[in-house]
């Protein structure tokens, strides 16, 4: 009992970090994991922990957290990474489920903003009353929203955001708003401007100590932050201080190419800074140069399969005057692309107009989720799932509020509760130990190398980035037994052999399901790529029950995933192709199709859309296929599958997915679907 009674001691400590109380303490691999990658990069680029931490938190509590002594959360710790040009979506992590509730209210507030702005206020006040504990990072992104809807309320004159504009005016005359060295506290001429841009400029204080005096050019910043700037540079415009703003604007735009950002990492912050471009261009009726911009961006988030901002990017780059043909019929095509979407939009009943985040969520796993699934996986009760080798770690009440995401464990707690469901190599660090930035992109282009059938090529990759793992460790002895499959499969045709090769590979860091729940096991990125590989092979070697319960599994595990946050777990979209195909083989077309639609809704919800020319693809081809099985149908669903196809066209064309856009233009196909 006394044990027991430690144990609860440990899991009730608050640890002050930054403007932010941490409910736990993760003490152990997880931190030190998190901590060690923060520290090898920064070092790599010669930052000094000053310069890194610098508005987020003191060089101390930089330095304990490389050091794993201090509890690392999503926002901030990936809000270093980011300022270091670290695409974030390279790693796996785990978040509690108060950090992935406050994620999906801020999403709720990007979602509104735009075009419901009244309840997107609500949201905000809602926020702040519920989290009184923030991190400088969610503090800024408030202060954010509260200058859009200033803006919004400059531009639109409505009565309801009218009455918004009043409550932010009275909560700034507490605080004697003084700009130029005049104190306004009320809506008399000039309230509003001193309003924005003392908003603005709190916004940018918040991570930015100091403001932009000195300029952005050395600070070390993230695409969060850098919006900040863009948002107070808007507000200087507002303020006929055209200069300042423009200077920012530039400042913004060059800063990735001066940080050498990769294009996953410019895509999150140049198309806002195109938008501001033309909507300065349109305003002063100055055209030089702004097509580029417009063009760059557009471009930009078409070679990354990106949503983010598209269809305001596309609606302002009309509106600006083209002055060469051929910026014309760029202007033309980005029309026609601006229709579709219009329409994608309108049809799943999503804003067309809205704000993105700066940290996504899709390789997130909540904590809670994660024990509660892989304590059904091993079929235990409460009772019996808090015991670690005979010894009580927590007590079942504990267990049950930690499912629940009532509160959050130690991470000596987690691990223990991890090790006896049989959850290892790897998963129990947040962010794995070999998983550099420069070793994931090598994966990245392995994939890519595999996918296009360029062996050889493929082959020198896998053999430099040998070189440079730990192939002692289960995670990366599980990817290169993958690698090995996947050659003798599409290589060799060795379809037995390489179908046991995966299962072996699955092994590796998954336990033997018999007698178990495969559903409830919570599958990593690189499980989720075995089955789906495997369910592959298994349909060609005829055996289709077999790939349809391992798909199956997956995908009910990641609903399980996402039921805080709504946005699907990378994969999601690649496992729903391959048990679409499966369940048309089996002659599930109508199942097929209700698949098809929602995985449509779910993947709409994140600003990566891949594979979004595919699933309008199956929607056409089960369409069809569901109308010639019954002739009364067809009329009604002819004109579903003719736009689907259609839609499906386009969008290959937008994403340059030239290979998708062949298999389109093939006579058969066109002749079946368009005639």
């Amino acid at each position: 009992m006394q044990k027991v009674e430690a144990v609860r001691k440990k899991d009730a400590v608050w640890v002050q970090q930054g403007s932010r109380k941490s409910q736990t303490e993760w003490d152990g691999r997880s931190n030190l994991s998190c901590g060690a990658l923060l520290r090898r990069e920064r070092e790599k680029r010669g930052i000094s922990q000053e310069k890194l931490s610098r508005g987020l938190l003191s060089r101390a509590s930089l330095k304990r957290l490389e050091e794993g002594e201090i509890g690392w959360t999503k926002l901030t710790g990936d809000a270093l990474l980011q300022r270091m040009g670290i695409a974030v979506d390279y790693f796996e992590e785990t978040a509690s489920g108060e950090e992935l509730d406050r994620w999906r209210l801020r999403e709720d507030i990007c979602l509104l903003i735009l075009s419901e702005p009244v309840k997107a206020w609500e949201k905000l006040v809602e926020y702040r009353e519920k989290y009184r504990y923030r991190e400088k990072m969610e503090e800024q992104f408030l202060k954010k929203m509260e200058l859009v809807l200033c803006l919004l309320e400059r531009k639109t004159q409505g009565e309801e955001i009218s009455s918004i504009m009043e409550r932010i005016l009275k909560k700034w005359q507490k605080k004697s708003v003084k700009e130029d060295g005049i104190v306004r506290t009320s809506r008399e001429e000039g309230a509003e401007e001193a309003v924005l841009l003392k908003l603005g400029r709190e916004a940018v204080e918040e991570t930015i100590p100091g403001g932009l005096k000195n300029g952005i050019g050395k600070l070390w910043l993230s695409p969060s932050e850098l919006e900040a700037v863009l948002l107070f540079a808007m507000a200087l415009e507002v303020c006929d201080r055209k200069k300042e703003a423009h200077e920012l604007l530039e400042a913004v735009w060059n800063y990735p190419k001066i940080h050498q950002w990769e294009e996953r990492m410019s895509v999150l912050i140049l198309p806002q800074a195109a938008l501001l471009f033309i909507t300065f261009a349109i305003k002063e009726q100055n055209w030089k140069g702004v097509f580029y911009y417009g063009k760059e961006a557009l471009e930009l988030l078409r070679r990354n399969y990106s949503q983010r901002y598209l269809l305001s990017l596309i609606e302002g780059l009309g509106m600006v005057r083209g002055k060469t043909q051929e910026e014309k019929e760029y202007q033309s095509m980005m029309e026609g692309f601006g229709r579709c979407f219009r329409s994608i939009y309108q049809w799943l009943h999503i804003p067309e107009h809205r704000m993105w985040q700066g940290i996504g969520v899709e390789n997130t796993w909540d904590v809670g989720v994660v024990l509660r699934m892989l304590r059904k996986f091993q079929g235990k009760s409460y009772e019996k799932a808090v015991y670690d080798d005979g010894e009580q770690v927590i007590t079942s009440r504990q267990l049950m509020r930690i499912e629940k995401g009532q509160s959050k464990p130690s991470h000596a707690t987690y691990e223990r509760l991890l090790k006896q469901y049989g959850k290892n190599g790897g998963w129990v660090a947040t962010i794995v130990e070999t998983d550099s930035p420069k070793d994931l992109e090598a994966r990245q282009r392995i994939a890519t190398m595999i996918g296009f059938g360029q062996w050889e090529e493929a082959e020198w990759e896998i053999k430099k980035l040998r070189g440079r793992l730990d192939e002692k460790l289960p995670k990366v002895q599980q990817e290169l037994r993958l690698w090995d499959a996947i050659f003798l499969w599409k290589r060799n045709h060795a379809l037995e052999e390489s179908l046991e090769m995966m299962k072996e590979a699955l092994r590796h860091t998954m336990p033997d399901t018999a007698g178990r729940m495969p559903e409830w096991w919570v599958y990593q990125r690189e499980e989720a790529m075995i089955i789906n590989n495997m369910a592959a092979v298994c349909r060609k070697l005829g055996k289709l029950e077999e790939a349809t319960e391992w798909v199956k599994a997956v995908l009910h595990s990641m609903k399980q995933q996402r039921t805080r946050t709504g946005i699907a777990h990378t994969g999601y979209d690649v496992l729903v192709d391959g048990y679409d195909i499966l369940l048309v083989d089996r002659g599930c077309i109508d199942e097929a199709l209700k698949l098809d639609k929602e995985a449509l809704h779910i993947y709409m919800k994140s600003a990566q859309i891949r594979c979004l020319a595919s699933i309008f693809y199956r929607i056409a081809w089960n369409t069809y296929e569901i109308a010639s099985q019954d002739a009364e149908k067809r009329e009604e669903h002819q004109s579903i599958w003719k736009k689907a196809y259609q839609t499906s066209e386009i969008l290959a064309d937008f994403m340059y997915d030239f290979r998708h856009k062949a298999f389109l233009e093939e006579d058969c196909r066109r002749k079946k679907f368009l005639n």
